[in-house]
């Protein structure tokens, strides 16, 4: 039987999928990248950083999880804009932002995120890009 992310929700409930699933993240780009990917410790003050490619001074990526188990809404692209936009201030010399999510997008999400990603590509010239439940799902079998 093939599983998907809502399992983490059936076994740890909401709050406990919701930091396993970052803890599967960590791992994720940890076990990719290797010891260049950082986990930033789970706080208020994380600067909207779960992972950490890099060194801070030296143009890092930043990963960010969000679990969204039930959708985009506008909630959700409100706490996507606010988590962008504390990263993009407190560390403006980032090179690029991904963006974690446990699902795949419906095509109204996918139309809001490419209009939201190009807008601010071209204000803040990094990458940007999404890295979606199948991705993530597919990184963790390896």
């Amino acid at each position: 039987m093939e599983y998907d992310f809502k399992y983490l929700v059936d076994r740890y409930t909401l709050p406990g999928a919701r930091e396993k699933f970052e803890k599967i993240c960590i791992e994720i780009f940890q076990e990719k990248i290797g010891p260049l990917a950082k986990e930033a410790a789970v706080s208020q003050g994380d600067d909207g950083i779960d992972v950490l490619v890099g060194d801070l001074d030296d143009r890092p990526s930043i990963y960010q999880c969000k679990f969204f188990i039930d959708g985009i809404g506008d909630s959700q692209k409100q706490q996507i804009r606010e988590s962008f936009r504390t990263v993009i201030t407190k560390h403006p010399n980032i090179s690029s932002w991904y963006l974690c999510v446990p699902i795949g997008l419906k095509i109204n999400e996918l139309s809001w995120w490419s209009r939201w990603k190009s807008k601010m590509q071209a204000e803040h010239k990094i990458k940007i890009e999404l890295c979606d439940g199948a991705f993530l799902l597919k990184e963790f079998k390896k």
